[in-house]
């Protein structure tokens, strides 16, 4: 194997590595990324009496204004 084949896998193997994290993004951009995340841990935490209706609606509250910013 000389020097021109392993630059070529090399830049094979970048451009696949570049794809693969585009094709990732987008999936998680499509299904809304970390607000759900954060809705379904705020649920969790009101379902296992961690917090309280208010305290829920609260931090739902400041979730949703730092996804509108």
């Amino acid at each position: 194997m000389d020097g021109n084949s392993l630059f070529l896998w090399m830049f094979i193997i970048f451009w696949l590595g570049l794809l693969i994290l585009g094709i990732l993004l987008v999936i998680n951009y499509v299904n809304g990324g970390n607000e759900k995340k954060s809705q379904q841990i705020l649920n969790t935490r009101l379902k296992n009496g961690a917090i309280d209706e208010s305290e829920n609606s609260r931090l739902k509250s400041i979730s949703e204004r730092n996804k509108k910013a």
